[in-house]
């Protein structure tokens, strides 16, 4: 019973750090120095999105009696369910991936090539999984 109420929580957080995720990459710049410090911002919001991301997702899979306990696992088990949409399938591994690399980055070229790819591929697979963990837990 206790993780039917955790799963709301986690469920809220992962709500509203995708918002914050989704300002940041929806924010422009115009100088090399704003588009650093929006890097660096959008790169935070990622980490702190993808902590919340599977760790809902640990949630809804332990009330649906499937224990998994790395986010890699967590992942695949969502894909098992239908909760990963097939062309997301390969964009969870590699948000893993670069997830563990982003304490490694050390050039802006690097943090921008990270800010790119979680524009472009992280924030849309996260949007979906947050959708069908919505409605999977019957939340509109």
């Amino acid at each position: 019973m206790a993780r039917r109420k955790k799963l709301p929580r986690t469920l809220e957080r992962f709500e509203a750090a995708l918002a914050k995720l989704r300002e940041g990459t929806a924010a422009g710049f115009e100088r090399k120095f704003e588009r650093d410090i929006l890097v660096e911002i959008v790169i935070k919001r990622f980490e702190y999105t993808f902590e919340s991301a599977w760790k809902t997702l640990k949630e809804l899979l332990l009330a649906e009696g499937i224990e998994s306990l790395s986010p890699l696992g967590c992942f695949k088990e969502a894909f098992k369910l239908g909760l990963v949409a097939p062309d997301h399938e390969q964009v969870f591994p590699l948000m893993v991936k670069k997830r563990n690399e982003i304490v490694h980055i050390y050039s802006a070229e690097d943090a921008y090539e990270t800010y790119l790819l979680v524009k472009s591929s992280f924030l849309p697979g996260l949007c979906a999984l947050l959708d069908r963990i919505k409605s999977r837990a019957g939340k509109p």
